[in-house]
């Protein structure tokens, strides 16, 4: 009985050290990115202040007046979200997305996701397609922040992370089963492991 007992505590031992080393890839990655993105803003408007960063003056206008702008610059797409500035000197930033084309019956085709406006004047400062790395250094943070949920990798990644979540939860109990206590050291043949390893 302590025979089976050992080789099926060894199964185990075994399935937890793969589970782990599964898991380090994915770990290290959320980890470093997440590093990252806890400084997510700051970065950003280090990276670019053409996008986010304005000259504060007057008065700002109603983010009402900066969405009729935006569709107004951008007449085939729509406004689906605005985030106004937080401070003074920050822009605003409208997300957008396609129309559809009445003539086809199929979505314009826009090249970016977000459009920064002056608050000020709604003048355009920049537009990016979030997370896109193509577009360069620009979405360099925006790209960060979608290693870190979903790998860059869409839907895919969602679910390579979640697998790898629910493993490590199963490997948690795993990990609690090796931590009991085994007889008496079944699995070695020495004589002095069978005494408890005194000397």
């Amino acid at each position: 009985m302590l025979r089976l007992m050992a080789m099926t505590r060894k199964l185990w031992v075994l399935l937890h050290r793969y589970a782990g080393l599964y898991m380090a890839l994915f770990l290290i990655v959320v980890e470093l990115t997440g590093s990252l993105i806890a400084f997510r803003y700051e970065l950003d408007h280090a990276i670019n202040p053409h996008l986010l960063r304005v000259v504060p003056r007057g008065t700002t206008l109603d983010p009402l007046a900066l969405i009729e702008r935006a569709e107004t610059r951008v007449p085939e797409g729509r406004v689906t979200d605005i985030i106004p500035h937080r401070a003074l000197d920050e822009s605003a930033m409208v997300r957008m997305e396609p129309r559809l084309n009445p003539a086809t019956g199929e979505p314009y085709v826009l090249d970016f996701t977000q459009l920064y406006l002056d608050p000020y004047s709604s003048e355009e400062l920049g537009r990016r397609r979030f997370g896109d790395i193509s577009q360069g250094v620009v979405n360099l943070m925006p790209f960060i922040y979608r290693l870190h949920y979903s790998l860059a990798l869409g839907q895919v990644g969602t679910w390579l992370l979640g697998i790898a979540a629910l493993i490590w939860t199963l490997d948690c109990f795993v990990g609690f089963y090796l931590t009991l206590p085994l007889g008496r050291y079944p699995h070695s043949t020495s004589p002095r492991c069978r005494r408890g390893g005194d000397p």
